[in-house]
This record gives structure tokens, C-alpha cells and sequence, in this order.
């Protein structure tokens, strides 16, 4: 079969089949049969994926997200609440420049809005997951089907009639109030400035946690997240000053023949490089997080004694710290954010509902202490 035969079989179904989602002015051919007379814009697609789905039977829901008409829609016109897919659609930008724009503001307010619904979303890398060789695309263009690789992430478009993309979809078994979805996007998208913010990369840890199904890869991705913002502490002036006289005072030990003395205080200042745990403590007390400061030094505690081996914990033991992990780690990394995206830590008391006491497991060590 040659490309324009299989463009004319494609170009059927993109007509009549709802296997394949369209944007506004594929719509507006689809109810009405006429085409639009708006001059061509240009239009933006966030394709995503979520182990979650929506709490609504609708198959789509649009919603203002900065000026703009946005759209949640399942990419096979399933209910929502069915998907595993999403894509969230806008159109009438006048380039593609602020199509691009909007649409990395969009991406950046969906993560963190994410983190504060415990939602869990994969944005992808913009590379596409199907798509057409050249000569079926082209062929299915000339006869009015403007048909897109189905891009995992942000793909900008020239918004025309015709226009659609390849779905596919996965099931959800756990739904989030669209809504609240919706609302957080809004208050976010305004509050994202240019470019991405710093250490970005812990809010894709902490989603890829929170999409995870395999509870030791939650565990680890989500304090992996707090552990990325809590790195790189340095000792202050006065405390350097003070490691600096120990080593003076190792150097001078005259008990000890000088080789031996300048192996000690290069001994002592090699030791007190600032500990991880000293870095998370020093992170919440920055972010007035004190209060939840007993329950990571708990978790994290156990966290390290399973991965190092030196204690073991049943497997409902392990899953019994994903939901402490991953709220705890929410609530720091938003806090964290805060400061480059003035919202994106507000009324989060009253959103995360933080365990008021992590519980430590008690476990025998895997092997009896050596005699």
C-alpha cells in the first residue's frame, strides 16, 4: 500500500473515528462542517502521563489559564477519570515564540501543581511515542488532514482545521479532582518567571516518585528530591576557623613524631565536611520547617538503614514509609520553591495532610554484632 492509500484510510478515521483527538478547529469542522474563517494561530499541546485519573465522567473540561482558554482532554475521548493520558490544549497565540512560552510556563505550573495534589505526572522530553513516515503525512495533507507525531511532552502547532494526533492510553485506577487541578495551573502559570527555576530537577524526582508503582523506587526518587535541594552546605567562617584549630592543635601534639602530625591534621580537616543530615537541618530551618524536622531525621534514618543493609524492613514496612516520604518531600521541595514561584507553597497545611508523627520501624539488624 502505497502513502496516499494509507493517508485516505487515516483521513477517514480522523473524520469519523474517535480514536483520535483534535484540537479546537478540527472540532469546529466536525459540529458545524465549515471551516473556520479566523485567520490561522497557533496553538500549544502538553501531552502527559499520570497513574491517576480525574474525578469526572466528562471527557474533557476547560478552564481560563492566563488569559488563555486551556483545555484538559483525554486523548481517545474517554472520560476522564479513565485516561492515563492527558493533554492540556490552548490556541490564539499570534507566533510560535508565544505559543512556546505559554506552553513552558504551563509545563512548569502543571509539575509543581502536581506535588501539591500528590497527582504524580510524566511531562516526557518532547520526543513523540508514534508516529508517520514523511510521505504519509504529506499525502494526508493534501487532502485537508494535518496529522502530528503524538510528542510525550510539549509539541506547538499551527492551529488550522484538520489538525490531529495519534493517541494512546493507559488505565487509572486512583482519580484527583480536576478542578483543583485546574485552579492551582491558574494561580501558577502567572507566578512562573522566564526560564526554569533553580533545581528544578527535584520536582521531576519527586513526580516520577509519585508516578512510580514500585514502592522501593518511590521511596528512593522521593528523598532523592530533598537530598538534591540539601546538598552543597558549607560551614560558616567561624566554623572553619574552629576545624582549622583543631588541626593546628593535632599538628603541635608532641607525642606524635611529625609525620604522624601532619597526617592528623590533614585527617581533621578532611572529616568535617558538612553531613548530609546537617544539610537537611539546616534546609528546613532556611524554609521555617522546623516542626516536620524530627520526623525526616526518623525517616530518613530508616530510609539509610534499609538501603545500606543494616537493618531489614517487611515489605508492608516499606510501603508504610512511601506515604510519609512522599508528603514530607512535597512539602520541602515546594517550600523550597516558594521563593521563584511566589503560591506554589500556599495553603499546602491545608492540602498535604502531614503525618503528625512518623513512626520508626524496629528491626534486628540482618546479622548478630560481631563478638
Amino acid at each position: 500500500m502505497d502513502g496516499h492509500s494509507i493517508a485516505s484510510a487515516l483521513s477517514r478515521d480522523i473524520i469519523q473515528s474517535k480514536v483520535l483527538a483534535v484540537n479546537r478547529g478540527m472540532e469546529l469542522v466536525e459540529q458545524t462542517g465549515e471551516e473556520t474563517d479566523a485567520p490561522p494561530g497557533f496553538g500549544v499541546r502538553l501531552r502527559f502521563r499520570t497513574t491517576k485519573g480525574f474525578t469526572t465522567n466528562e471527557p474533557m473540561l476547560s478552564a481560563d489559564v492566563g488569559g488563555h482558554l486551556v483545555t484538559l482532554a483525554s486523548p481517545d475521548e474517554k472520560p476522564l477519570q479513565e485516561g492515563g493520558w492527558y493533554c492540556l490544549r490552548a490556541t490564539g497565540f499570534d507566533t510560535p515564540d508565544d505559543a512556546v512560552a505559554f506552553g513552558t510556563r504551563l509545563n512548569i505550573a502543571l509539575q509543581v501543581t502536581s506535588l501539591r495534589r500528590m497527582l504524580g505526572v510524566d511531562v516526557g522530553s518532547g520526543r513523540a511515542t508514534s508516529s508517520l513516515g514523511k510521505v504519509v503525512y504529506d499525502a494526508l495533507a493534501e487532502q485537508g488532514a494535518f496529522v502530528r507525531p503524538n510528542i510525550h511532552g510539549l509539541d506547538v502547532f499551527e492551529d488550522r482545521p484538520g489538525t490531529a494526533w495519534f493517541n494512546a492510553s493507559l488505565q487509572g485506577s486512583v482519580s484527583t479532582n480536576p478542578t483543583a487541578i485546574f485552579d492551582d495551573i491558574s494561580a501558577l502559570v502567572g507566578a512562573v518567571g522566564v526560564g526554569e527555576p533553580k533545581k528544578f530537577d527535584a520536582v521531576r524526582l519527586l513526580n516520577e516518585a509519585l508516578v512510580s508503582s514500585d514502592a522501593p523506587s518511590q521511596l528512593t526518587l522521593a528523598i532523592a528530591a530533598v537530598e538534591m535541594l540539601a546538598q552543597g552546605g558549607k560551614w560558616s567562617e567561624a566554623q572553619n576557623d574552629a576545624i582549622e584549630r583543631l588541626a593546628v592543635t593535632a599538628q603541635k601534639d608532641r607525642s606524635l613524631s611529625e609525620t604522624e602530625q601532619q597526617e592528623l591534621a590533614a585527617a581533621v580537616r578532611r572529616v568535617y565536611p558538612m553531613s548530609v543530615m546537617e544539610g537537611f537541618r539546616r534546609l528546613l530551618a532556611q524554609l521555617g520547617l522546623m516542626e516536620i524536622w524530627p520526623h525526616w531525621r526518623d525517616l530518613y534514618s530508616d530510609r539509610s538503614r534499609i538501603l545500606h543493609g543494616l537493618a531489614y524492613a517487611k515489605p508492608e514496612e516499606r510501603v508504610g514509609m512511601i506515604a510519609p516520604a512522599t508528603l514530607l518531600s512535597s512539602r520541602i521541595v515546594l517550600s523550597a520553591l516558594e521563593a521563584e514561584i511566589p503560591g506554589a507553597a500556599s495553603e499546602l497545611d491545608e492540602i498535604l495532610h502531614l503525618p503528625k508523627v512518623y513512626k520508626k520501624f524496629d528491626s534486628p539488624p540482618p546479622c548478630p554484632p560481631a563478638p
